[in-house]
């Protein structure tokens, strides 16, 4: 997931949504289940991007609304394979409001661990 570059307005992040895919391919009738970690970089619950020592919080979310984050707490996403590959789409905002500290010239980066059981 790329948010591209996050608009600000003063020192202040403006809300940035981006999204995401994965793809399952599971035999048909075959059951799975789709959890997400807390990433590299987490304070409590909420995830960070990162770049040096600047973090700025996102949240993923598993419908487009952006109802229902996607913690590593909360019930894995379930469904039921098909023999094709079904694609996952993950839902990305970065909240408006944040305050902002400048990258050093290093990419603000997180990476989450997804992890399919069946």
């Amino acid at each position: 997931m790329d948010f591209g570059e996050v608009g600000i307005a003063g020192a202040a992040t403006v809300q940035t949504d981006s999204t995401g895919t994965l793809s399952v391919t599971c035999t048909t009738g075959g059951a799975y289940w789709i959890s997400l970690d807390g990433g590299l970089h987490p304070v409590a619950a909420q995830r960070n991007i990162q770049s040096g020592l600047n973090t700025l919080a996102y949240d993923l979310y598993k419908d487009a609304a952006r109802g229902t984050v996607w913690t590593a707490a909360t019930a894995p996403t379930a469904g039921v394979g098909t023999s094709a590959a079904q694609t996952i789409t993950i839902y990305g905002r970065i909240a408006a409001g944040l305050p902002f500290a400048l990258s050093n010239g290093v990419p603000f980066t997180d990476t989450v661990l997804v992890t399919i059981i069946w």
